[in-house]
């Protein structure tokens, strides 16, 4: 049985094709796809493998030890049931949004943190599924989600270093190419393939899902100008206005669609035979009515069309 990490990244649609499998788990079955997802992963069963680096208790490595036998127990059965492939989806296993923001680095624990689930998938592991998106839009992406939580408004300072921080998708890429070096990482854009979960599990299985159930759901969009207003207003916190939010400016959009571009073309052009990347489900029939006109006009790249305050997000994870 092939195991397959899909390992987000957040604000990608990770849980709408969670939801997608949960609404076709049948069809899944006839497929022999199984699919274990946040509610499945959070239960227990990855127990100590995600802690953070500063919350490790004396008993960490005990309960890691017992998540890595339970996990290979789990996959011992699931093969013996007559599963040929399981899709693992969870992007907490990198890190948390959170986190991101706090430390002002794209999952710096990347790395590390992907190396605990070695021993527990080993072997088994044929294939690292990432979803990418334009930085401008994870990190308004991400600071949408965090700010009604608890989060302050990003201020200028923290903005620069967003925008100035030097982890890459690539770098991840790379770095999981290191864990799993016998494993190949697929690599898609969301602004190709958002809304499109029968795309992106045929591109992790080679699987076809039945179109009459193809629909996308969408679940977990960020919250709008509005919502996160009412969240600050709650605590007594100045709300956004025109001049925070969205949080990046004009000069900041060119440089995260020129580091998203050159992260692109890297992936297009590499020669290393076990990192695979692909466009082929087009743009999202819902993105071109989210983009600029004057850039549409252009004929810039879906990836590199502005995303005023993160539209397509009220729609989409």
């Amino acid at each position: 049985m092939d195991v397959i990490l899909h390992v987000g990244a957040h604000r990608t649609a990770t849980a709408s094709l969670a939801v997608f499998f949960e609404q076709n788990k049948d069809e899944a079955r006839e497929q022999r796809v199984a699919f274990w997802g946040a509610d499945r992963i959070r239960s227990g069963l990855f127990s100590g493998l995600m802690a953070h680096k500063n919350s490790i208790m004396p008993d960490t490595p005990r309960r890691r030890d017992r998540a890595t036998q339970l996990i290979r127990m789990e996959l011992d059965r699931l093969e013996k049931s007559g599963v040929h492939q399981l899709i693992v989806s969870e992007p907490s296993m990198i890190g948390t949004m959170m986190q991101n923001l706090q430390s002002e680095r794209l999952y710096p624990n990347f790395q590390p943190r992907l190396s605990r689930f070695f021993d527990a998938f080993g072997d088994h592991c044929c294939q690292i599924s990432f979803s990418l998106r334009s930085y401008e839009g994870y990190w308004t992406s991400a600071l949408a989600h965090a700010i009604p939580r608890g989060l302050a408004i990003p201020s200028e300072n923290t903005v620069d270093r967003l925008v100035t921080q030097p982890r890459r998708w690539k770098t991840l890429i790379s770095e999981a190419r290191a864990v799993f070096p016998s494993a190949e990482v697929l690599v898609w854009p969301f602004e190709a393939m958002a809304g499109h979960p029968v795309r992106q599990i045929a591109l992790m299985t080679g699987a076809t899902f039945q179109p009459s159930r193809a629909n996308a759901p969408w679940v977990n969009a960020a919250p709008n100008r509005q919502a996160i207003s009412r969240a600050l207003i709650e605590r007594n916190t100045p709300v956004i206005s025109g001049t925070n939010w969205p949080p990046f400016q004009n000069h900041h959009r060119q440089v995260l669609r020129a580091q998203y571009h050159e992260d692109l073309e890297w992936l297009k052009t590499n020669n290393d035979t076990l990192i695979s990347y692909s466009e082929t489900a087009g743009k999202h029939q819902r993105f071109d009515k989210l983009t600029d006109s004057q850039d549409v006009a252009d004929n810039k790249p879906a990836y590199l069309r502005g995303h005023p305050n993160d539209r397509e997000e009220r729609r989409m994870v």
